[in-house]
């Protein structure tokens, strides 16, 4: 079992010895939130409410993080996407499926705890910096030009960017 565990905090590892900075995380989610938000089209009145809802849920949760940054609260309103993940520099999103099966604030909060929990032990800054070494790696150019880089597929898939 010891084996098993240190393979895992191995894979663990950040891509370098530099952390991203914050500012760098949070540069980086906010080009990448506004792509993911872009993709969803126009927000209506009800999504403006539900998105400000969770995002007061949200804050009363994030004033316990010990990572001082802005924690923005997004909502996807897809019926079929039971789910929430962060991305980094502080940016979560929420399915319509998943609040639809949620019974309470409360456990609201314990989801938006558990994104939140990510980005204070920067699981996504280090996911975001694994996959641009991967890319660098590969030989891709897209990894050195932020603006270029393939960050559509990035938000979408969690497993590479999100937590």
């Amino acid at each position: 079992m010891a084996a098993a565990d240190a393979e895992h905090e191995v894979t663990r590892l950040p891509a370098s010895l530099d952390r991203m900075t914050d500012a760098d995380e949070i540069a980086a989610g906010d080009t990448m939130a506004r792509r993911i938000t872009e993709s969803l089209g126009r927000s209506d009145g009800v999504n403006a409410a539900t998105e400000a809802y969770l995002q007061q849920v949200g804050s009363r949760v994030a004033v316990n993080a010990r990572r001082k940054m802005p924690y923005i609260f997004h909502y996807i309103p897809s019926p079929g996407f039971v789910n929430a993940f962060a991305i980094p520099g502080g940016h979560f999103f929420v399915g319509q499926g998943l609040l639809r099966i949620i019974a309470s604030e409360d456990a609201l909060a314990a989801v938006l705890g558990h994104e939140v929990e990510h980005i204070d032990l920067r699981h996504c800054a280090e996911r975001a910096q694994q996959y641009r070494a991967a890319l660098i790696a590969s030989g891709m150019p897209a990894a050195l030009n932020v603006r270029r880089s393939p960050i559509r597929k990035l938000a979408r898939d969690k497993r590479q960017t999100g937590c």
